[in-house]
């Protein structure tokens, strides 16, 4: 017998009849490469369940808009301060159009300073398919920040 490796006794097809139930788990696939699909609200797994939206907000009052293009619950904010420090009076919240999602987030640390929101209002977290997610700043210092928002999505 010629010397052959295991490795090399496969084929490149792949069917249902060669992969058991259970053998592909989320750990075993490439990130990205599966697109997300919708997720039923009582959903506790499945490929392509959150994903996130980094919103970048320069130093100044006023609000940066993202059009989420499916529905969407907002699960998660992380705030990143950059450019200096804030100060007393520096807030972000971020909204479903005009209705808050998260609390007053205190923009008053140093940085490169990471803060998360402390609520997410479950009235208002879920954004309808082309709606718009927005990061309102209020600036009295320095409100400079990236914001990082973890979403799923929702049937």
């Amino acid at each position: 017998m010629p010397n052959v490796r295991s490795s090399m006794l496969h084929d490149d097809a792949v069917t249902a009849a060669k992969i058991s139930a259970g053998a592909v788990t989320s750990a075993k696939i490439k990130s990205g490469a599966v697109s997300p699909t919708n997720i039923a609200d009582t959903a506790t797994s499945g490929l392509g369940m959150s994903y996130t939206v980094t919103i970048a907000v320069p130093d100044a009052a006023g609000d940066v808009d993202v059009t989420i293009p499916y529905k969407s619950e907002v699960i998660d904010v992380q705030v990143i301060k950059s450019g200096s420090a804030g100060g007393g009076g520096d807030i972000l919240t971020v909204k479903n159009s005009a209705a808050s999602i998260t609390n007053a987030i205190s923009l008053n640390v140093a940085d490169n300073t990471r803060i998360h929101a402390t609520t997410i209002d479950d009235a208002t977290s879920i954004i309808s398919a082309a709606g718009t997610l927005r990061a309102t700043a209020a600036k009295v210092t320095n409100c400079a920040c990236r914001v990082i928002v973890t979403l799923v999505r929702r049937a």
